[in-house]
């Protein structure tokens, strides 16, 4: 079997979506700390990881995807079997800033690497997207059944199998050949992109709230409004599926970026009023959003943008829409105590 750079791609992209501590990470994390430290530390060591997402999109342009891949794994890895391992409030905030920094340097540079492998191997890259959309959510919800069980019988088991997949991580990213990337000025970054304002501002404030949803122990907060996660698999199982099938249709079909964007904005706002009568259209709804923003953004970056300063860009983009999570997470913090 030959091992080309879009199938490490998906195998990464799979790998790192087996999310098996879904179910049990805050109930294994209240185990050392309250609900306010808890909220504490996601928000500290979410805002090291994204302070660290710039310069690691800089450095991924510098240094390649290959290192920069193999740095994230193996502090993805690092940081979960401290967490694994922990039997203080210390050692899991150790544990997590560094997995935190391990995602820093894994999200800018894993999308870069997919555009860049799905061009020199003639794919089209909304065909890719679609793919890897399906491999993660797939993975993520074979991941919330598997982690949910294993809480049951032992509540490490599910930190144990999510360890374990940086590993797999870490192997794939041996097998990646290596393309150089043509060194540019960093000043030259925006000029000599083709950005529209209003385009990049109306993303970041979608993906604002979309991952606010999607992220940390926000839709833990939503699903408990009528049950937990582990218990409304199907109300996650049935909204992945619905959202996925959704953005495969219209997602190569999209030609005026603005006017979808104003559509979204009136979904979004439409969610936002549905959430004073039921949880459950809004969660429908939110997880549409999470899988469509997010795969159109980076459609939309990346055809935008050069090889040379791309998982720059992406990684400063990731940071703008991530840094209102951390006073998210504060607040749910001390609200939820």
């Amino acid at each position: 079997m030959k091992f080309t750079n879009l199938k490490i791609y998906y195998t990464l992209i799979f790998s790192n979506n087996l999310w098996f501590i879904t179910s049990n990470w805050l109930n294994f994390w209240l185990k050392f700390m309250t609900m306010k430290e808890v909220g504490i530390i996601d928000a500290v060591a979410f805002l090291t990881g994204i302070l660290i997402e710039f310069p690691s999109g800089v450095i991924s342009d510098r240094l390649g995807r290959k290192q920069t891949l193999l740095i994230s794994q193996s502090l993805q890895l690092l940081g979960s079997l401290i967490i694994t391992l922990s039997t203080n409030l210390f050692e899991i905030g150790l544990g997590f800033v560094l997995f935190q920094i391990g995602v820093s340097f894994y999200s800018g540079t894993i999308e870069s690497f997919g555009y860049e492998a799905a061009i020199k191997e003639k794919f089209e890259y909304s065909n890719v997207l679609v793919l890897s959309g399906i491999f993660s959510n797939f993975s993520y919800l074979i991941s919330l059944l598997i982690g949910g069980y294993l809480y049951t019988q032992n509540d490490n088991y599910p930190n144990i199998l999510f360890t374990l997949n940086f590993i797999v991580g870490f192997l794939s990213v041996l097998f990646i050949k290596e393309v150089p990337v043509l060194q540019e000025k960093e000043s030259k970054i925006f000029l000599k992109s083709k950005f529209n304002l209003y385009t990049v501002i109306s993303f970041v404030v979608l993906m604002t709230v979309v991952f606010a949803f999607d992220y940390g122990f926000l839709k833990l907060f939503i699903l408990d409004k009528f049950s937990t996660i582990y218990d409304n698999y199907w109300y996650i199982f049935s909204a992945t599926l619905l959202s996925l099938f959704i953005s495969s249709l219209i997602l190569k079909r999209i030609q005026k970026i603005n006017k979808t964007l104003i559509i979204l904005f009136i979904i979004l706002t439409i969610s936002f009023l549905l959430s004073f009568i039921s949880y459950v259209i809004p969660f429908f709804i939110l997880s549409f959003l999470a899988v469509f923003v997010y795969q159109l953004s980076l459609k939309y970056i990346n055809e935008k943008i050069e090889d040379s300063y791309r998982a720059s860009v992406i990684s400063l983009f990731n940071l703008v829409y991530k840094l209102p999570y951390v006073l998210i997470a504060l607040i749910l913090g001390y609200n939820l105590a």
